[in-house]
């Protein structure tokens, strides 16, 4: 397992040996990476369900790409402590740079995870028991990225926990039945939702569950943001969000947004919505959904230029659906007119600077190097892309990213894996509110 890496953190410190400290080193960081939660990544590759540090797991499996980036700068910084080596580096950034080789998310969501671990936020997880949300917690917390709140019953996050060999001793745990804020959260729950068919009786029933509890305790200014949905549907996590949360200043309706990251580095990533909320937005929403996904194109440190998606391109088909995002394209141009946009156009045109050159030289985006923002003018169009790119494209997605709430929150994928949670929990963490 150490031999390619120890290899590798000597040639590029340009080590003029390879000594016993070096080789302990690589040792010791690959049994430090043993003791540590298994990804869901390695765990599938076995078809194992649960695959901790005992008897029958004592070194990292073949297909922990974590290893990489483990071992490396440990056998550097022991060539560098032990004066064996030519090229002095700077380990943290060195170790930063081998993650982000096999860990795209890395490469792109930098400027996130430096902020988050800056800010060091409470992130609430309503689904405190599930045994991804707990192996991910342990790495926010060990990365100091986020301070994990588990909600949930504690008894069933203790025992959930110990199965998974995560340690949640400096985890706070806020259990809904036992809190004593329970009252007081039902009372303000009900004063929300009193006018929509909500009863006392209902709204001391319903505080009790994790996901609006942990909306409520967000609300009331007891945490930065929060994340959920691992095991529960999309719609069952996000309503309560809505029936909870407001929306942000000058915002009326929040979309789903993702970030696509093509594993070639030399490809910037593209930023495309709404893929999870709107069904049939009109221009107004529309052109709303294009300044938030700029927003967000901003955040990962984009340059946003902004193209409409269509069927049709700039006026080749006279129906409604064309006109819809002809309309939204100029209020979002009346709007926010300093952000490179046009539109209608289809989606290879909108990709490939050569074709809008050519063919649409009176387009702005035609002086643009790249479009790196997707409006999809509905919700059928733009689930399917991600979808679509997700089982069949070579690129990492990002997201759902919740955009356009007052607070930072975020509905995960049903079932999704470690990283999906850690990403967003992070972004959550960075995010500021109004």
């Amino acid at each position: 397992m150490g031999f390619p890496f120890i290899f590798r953190g000597a040639l590029d410190v340009a080590a003029k040996a390879i000594n016993d400290e070096m080789m302990v080193a690589a040792s010791e960081a690959l049994a430090e990476l043993a003791r540590s939660s298994v990804t869901k990544e390695v765990k599938d590759a076995y078809g194992m369900a649960d695959l901790t540090f005992g008897p029958d797991y004592v070194i990292p499996k073949p297909t922990d790409r974590r290893v990489l980036y483990h071992v490396a700068p440990a056998v550097a910084r022991a060539a560098i402590e032990t004066k064996v080596a030519r090229k002095q580096i700077d380990i943290d950034t060195y170790g930063y740079m081998l993650q982000r080789k096999i860990e795209p998310s890395r490469r792109i969501l930098k400027p996130i995870f430096k902020t988050a671990a800056r800010k060091g936020r409470k992130i609430i997880f309503p689904e405190g028991d599930e045994p991804v949300i707990l192996q991910a917690a342990e790495i926010l917390l060990g990365d100091a990225l986020a301070k994990p709140v588990l909600v949930g019953n504690t008894k069933k996050i203790q025992t959930a926990a110990e199965q998974s060999k995560v340690d949640i001793s400096a985890m706070e745990i806020l259990d809904p039945a036992k809190h004593p804020d329970r009252k007081e959260y039902a009372k303000k729950y009900l004063e929300l939702r009193r006018r929509k068919g909500l009863t006392k009786k209902e709204a001391d029933k319903r505080i009790k569950r994790p996901v609006i509890f942990g909306a409520m305790h967000l609300r009331l200014g007891n945490a930065h943001g929060l994340v959920v949905g691992q095991n529960l549907y999309y719609r069952h996590s996000l309503i309560p969000l809505f029936q909870i949360l407001p929306t942000a200043n000058k915002v009326e309706h929040a979309i789903g947004g993702y970030v696509i990251i093509p594993n070639n580095e030399n490809i910037s990533p593209i930023v495309l919505g709404d893929a999870t909320i709107g069904i049939k937005p009109s221009k107004k929403d529309l052109a709303e959904s294009g300044k938030l996904l700029a927003d967000l194109a901003e955040s990962i440190g984009l340059d946003p230029v902004v193209a409409f998606l269509s069927h049709a391109s700039f006026g080749s088909s006279p129906d409604d659906e064309a006109a819809r995002v002809q309309a939204a394209l100029r209020l979002f141009r009346s709007k926010w007119p300093e952000i490179p946009a046009d539109g209608e156009m289809q989606a290879d045109v909108a990709l490939n600077t050569k074709i809008i050159k050519k063919t649409y030289p009176f387009s702005p985006l035609a002086n643009e190097s790249r479009v790196n923002v997707l409006v999809c003018p509905d919700l059928d169009s733009a689930n399917i892309s991600y979808k679509l790119l997700q089982s069949l494209g070579e690129a990492h997605l990002v997201g759902p990213i919740l955009l356009g709430m007052k607070h930072p929150v975020h509905v995960l994928e049903r079932h999704c894996g470690v990283g999906q949670v850690v990403e967003l929990a992070a972004l959550a963490a960075a995010q500021e509110y109004e």
